[in-house]
């Protein structure tokens, strides 16, 4: 059955690739360029396909083709192509992704957009080398501010790496424009990171007392948004059926976020670089839960991302937080004030898809 898969996976490929080079032969005849857009991971394919459809609408000079590496999904523009496929489709000018790629078009652009908002760690220390190497092989990487800059900087070292530019964050341009008449609820969302990815840093291992204490301790609804490659993990699962039968426990697996973040009155985290785009889009408060030994964090001190937790929320690193976590809630006026200077300061709002274009105008 396995073999059965594995040959209709191949042979899908196969033929996608054959229709996508007849494409793109007849979009060259129109003088059109082409804009191959990757999703490489299974998992975030749906979270990213709504705001990344937006930004390339519109573009008459641009063909733009939408390839991924979920068999199951389908909608007009996506082709079903796994990455190694990718050095047979031809005539590509650009190729974009904003997840790592190992693969690409041949002699086109390659470009990364980074999806995090701030300079959130990339990898654990082990994994760093890797993508480094993966990332060397994109001609640039573009970022939503400067505050994201300093780790691809420091990733590289003194190594020539890609060129880097600041063209802004589109998914909260976009996220920002859209008016769902959404209003606030007594609800509180924790959003942790990818443990997988950082499993020193988890929130995941305290969870259940946390989620515990807010309902024993307050009136608050808790929504468990789970990094989205943790869903349908055993950990997930685990939390769930231990919560199975409280009904202020709901899950949000949601792929667009926007309702959830607007209900919720404040967000509990770890690491995750959600928090930052909960905190811009919402102007509302973050709390960073830490129950990690400090000298795993000691590395990463001089980021952005922890140099202003306490700018946009508070750090805890006990089970026992309810305090700070009033107080939080208690000064919202104060924190929004401070998200409102770090927007100011630091991103250009509404204009991403503008620099974008302009850039690749320029390349």
């Amino acid at each position: 059955m396995k073999l059965i898969y594995i040959s209709a996976k191949f042979t899908l490929c196969l033929i996608n690739v054959l229709i996508l080079n007849i494409i793109i032969f007849f979009q060259k005849l129109l003088n059109k360029k082409i804009i191959i857009f990757y999703h490489p991971n299974q998992k975030l394919l749906k979270i990213h396909t709504y705001y990344i459809e937006k930004l390339f609408e519109k573009k008459n000079k641009y063909y733009v083709i939408y390839l991924h590496q979920n068999i199951n999904f389908n909608k007009k523009s996506y082709f079903f192509v796994i990455h190694y496929f990718c050095r047979f489709i031809y005539n590509c000018n650009y190729f974009i992704s904003n997840n790592v790629c190992d693969s690409f078009t041949p002699n086109s652009i390659n470009i990364y957009i980074h999806h995090d908002i701030f300079d959130t760690p990339l990898e654990k220390k082990k994994k760093e080398k890797d993508l480094k190497r993966r990332l060397l092989k994109y001609d640039h990487i573009l970022l939503a501010s400067s505050l994201s800059k300093k780790i691809f900087v420091d990733l590289f070292g003194k190594k020539k790496g890609p060129n880097i530019e600041i063209i802004g964050y589109f998914k909260l341009d976009f996220l920002l424009n859209t008016n769902i008449g959404i209003k606030e609820t007594s609800t509180i969302i924790i959003a942790p990171t990818d443990y997988k990815a950082f499993p020193e840093f988890s929130l995941y291992k305290d969870l259940k007392s946390i989620i515990n204490q807010i309902l024993k301790q307050t009136n608050l609804k808790v929504i468990f948004r789970p990094h989205p490659s943790n869903i349908g993990s055993k950990k997930v699962i685990s939390l769930l059926d231990f919560f199975n039968t409280n009904k202020r426990v709901v899950l949000d697996t949601s792929d667009n976020y926007l309702k959830t973040y607007n209900s919720a009155s404040l967000m509990i985290t770890d690491i995750s670089g959600t928090a930052y785009t909960y905190a811009f889009l919402t102007k509302k408060p973050v709390i960073f839960y830490c129950n990690f030994n400090k000298k795993f964090e000691n590395r990463f001190l001089q980021l952005s991302y922890f140099k202003k937790r306490n700018i946009i929320g508070a750090v805890v690193r006990k089970k026992n937080f309810l305090s700070k976590f009033n107080k939080v809630l208690m000064n919202r006026k104060y924190y929004e004030k401070n998200i409102n200077k770090i927007i100011n300061e630091n991103i250009e709002i509404g204009k991403t898809k503008f620099n974008l274009f302009e850039f690749i105008e320029r390349n």
